[in-house]
């Protein structure tokens, strides 16, 4: 008998377990849940802003390019995704703007203007803004 309740006990303890990793297992999911629907509004909202809006990652790759930005640059964002400044850039608009990521890279943020050509032959002139 002794023998029985230490056995229920020891199941008790596991389905306890078992339940509380289900639980984190569901809080996870709906954590991924409101991080996705947040992640598509956002997009949504600045796929609808008229501004350059991008963010590369440390190797200088895009991460993200709202609709502005890739259509001024003769692009797509899944043209652009994953690929290298240097690959998308006007070889000018480059060689102003590596200086300045490579602040940003460092920590610093970095405020300067430009002129540059969209891909349809506007010229213009922007205030660029590179949050480390």
């Amino acid at each position: 008998m002794v023998n029985d309740l230490q056995m229920y006990k020891q199941r008790i303890e596991e389905l306890e377990k078992e339940n509380s990793q289900l639980k984190r297992e569901l809080e996870f999911g709906k954590n991924e849940e409101i991080a996705s629907n947040s992640l598509k509004l956002l997009q949504e909202i600045t796929n609808h802003i008229p501004a350059f809006i991008a963010q590369v990652d440390s190797n200088l790759n895009y991460v993200f390019a709202n609709n502005y930005y890739t259509s001024m640059l003769g692009h797509t964002p899944a043209s652009m995704i994953g690929k290298n400044i240097k690959e998308i850039l006007q070889k000018e608009t480059y060689e102003i703007a590596f200086p300045n990521f490579q602040k940003a890279l460092n920590g610093e943020t970095v405020y300067f203007e430009n002129r540059g050509t969209t891909i349809h032959n506007n010229t213009v002139n922007s205030r660029k803004t590179y949050i480390p």
